[in-house]
């Protein structure tokens, strides 16, 4: 496993290259079933379609990779969007190499295939992410595999802690991960679903986005020296009412357009409280 870990950050062809030549078999398409470990969820229905034309007037130049399932079927590695457009184009039986490998090698080609591609969106990028981490990796070492750095797989991942709604706008493409890393610094549900709206219905660019967060980042700085102003003049009501009643458990807080004043006294420090009041009116 050491030595097809050097070889992940080199691409697939690394991967899946044997030392001696791979034998190219006719199998039943019906005898191929989809990985669990296909990071892709989302197929564009058009581009497929433009596939199986080709496929049906050139054929299948590339075989798909596959290993052999516990079933007796075989378990597809590389090649669904190739095996999609089969099934619509009526081929029955595909080109395909056998590989004898781990599901950890699995998901792992499975994976670099489609981000060599550039076929897995942001989300789906970000749920492979995830699924490597479970499987125990670090991000340094999902990073040294797929060959980016490590705070991208960190900035990706992120995304998964975005509101689902906006998730599904990313997924279907209406969101680039530019505009998803933006959204993800914000901490502000309702900015982040607004943002996304208008990313969306005002066709905003990243650079559109990054400044209307910066905005919204200086708004809320602003209200933040607010509160501490307030906080200063909370902890000073605090600290002379405590001078008064020193017996009492004193607390204060304010809300939207009033300030709240309240003391708790044991009811032996009672005589006190009233002599303090008391004290209070001469």
């Amino acid at each position: 496993m050491k030595g097809m870990e050097k070889r992940l950050g080199k691409g697939l062809a690394s991967l899946i290259t044997s030392t001696r030549k791979d034998e190219v078999v006719m199998i039943d398409i019906n005898r191929i079933q989809r990985s669990v470990f296909q990071p892709r969820r989302y197929f564009d229905e058009e581009s497929l379609k433009e596939l199986a034309e080709s496929i049906k007037s050139k054929g299948l130049i590339e075989p798909v990779i596959v290993r052999l399932g516990k079933d007796g079927n075989y378990e597809l590695i590389c090649g669904e969007r190739r095996l999609r457009a089969c099934k619509i184009a009526g081929i029955n039986k595909l080109p395909a190499i056998i590989k004898d490998i781990s599901d950890e090698e699995a998901f792992e080609i499975a994976l670099i295939e489609n981000i060599q591609r550039e076929d897995l969106t942001p989300l789906e990028l970000a749920m492979a992410f995830e699924k490597l981490s479970k499987m125990g990796y670090t991000h340094d070492k999902i990073a040294k595999k797929i060959g980016k750095s490590r705070s991208y797989v960190t900035n990706t991942m992120r995304i998964l802690n975005l509101p689902d709604e906006v998730k599904n706008l990313i997924e279907s493409g209406k969101i680039s991960l530019g505009h998803a890393k933006v959204l993800c610094s914000i901490k502000d549900e309702n900015k982040i679903r607004e943002l996304a709206k208008d990313i969306v219905e005002k066709k905003l660019n990243v650079r559109q986005v990054e400044e209307e967060f910066r905005k919204f980042r200086n708004s809320v700085r602003a209200r933040n020296r607010d509160d501490l102003v307030d906080d200063a003049v909370l902890s000073s009501i605090k600290k002379r009412a405590e001078e008064f009643f020193p017996f009492a458990d004193v607390k204060v807080k304010s809300g939207k357009d009033f300030f709240e004043l309240s003391i708790k006294i044991k009811k032996e420090n009672l005589e006190k409280l009233i002599s303090a009041l008391s004290n209070t009116k001469k």
